[in-house]
């Protein structure tokens, strides 16, 4: 699984989680150290890492992993535990209306939208509208939906004669 980690984007979502677990399991951390060939003991490992010249944390996992066998373990149970928290995420995340409702919601939105003559939102306000709905519970953040309105919020928000269905904004 690690070799497969390697050379795609995943790396660069687990390669902080990585150092932070590694960083919990004291003999794992004094191989890193060993590795590093960091002698003091620092606070953090982000100093570990910045005293060590490694500032990229992609080139010591590497090395990491070429150099200590247990660290692809490591590796990979960190990766399993990834996939397992954006699972959990994506549950937590609130329902869709069906299809229907959000078929009614925007074609409602499309005929608000021509009937005013299109007025549109600033950057500003649209960015002020979006920081309300990140705190709101039916903030879906996946992909930056309401779930009770099924909207996309940053076009939603960009039309001016728009609001929230529950009077946020």
């Amino acid at each position: 699984m690690w070799g497969e980690c390697m050379n795609s984007e995943k790396l660069d979502k687990i390669k902080y989680a990585l150092t932070l677990r590694a960083s919990q399991i004291p003999d794992v951390r004094e191989k890193m150290r060993s590795l590093c060939g960091c002698l003091p003991e620092r606070a953090t490992m982000r100093e570990d890492f910045a005293a060590c010249g490694h500032g990229n944390l992609l080139s010591f996992w590497e090395r990491m992993v070429a150099l200590l066998p247990d660290a692809t373990a490591l590796a990979d149970a960190v990766w399993a535990d990834y996939e397992r928290h954006i699972e959990e995420l994506k549950k937590q995340e609130p329902p869709l209306p069906t299809l229907g409702e959000m078929a009614a919601n925007f074609g409602g939105a499309v005929l608000r939208d021509l009937k005013a003559g299109r007025p549109r939102r600033s950057p500003d306000q649209v960015e002020a509208i979006l920081t309300i709905c990140r705190e709101c519970e039916h903030w879906r953040a996946e992909d930056q939906r309401c779930g009770k309105c099924g909207c996309w919020i940053r076009k939603k928000a960009s039309w001016a004669q728009e609001h929230c269905k529950l009077g946020k904004w």
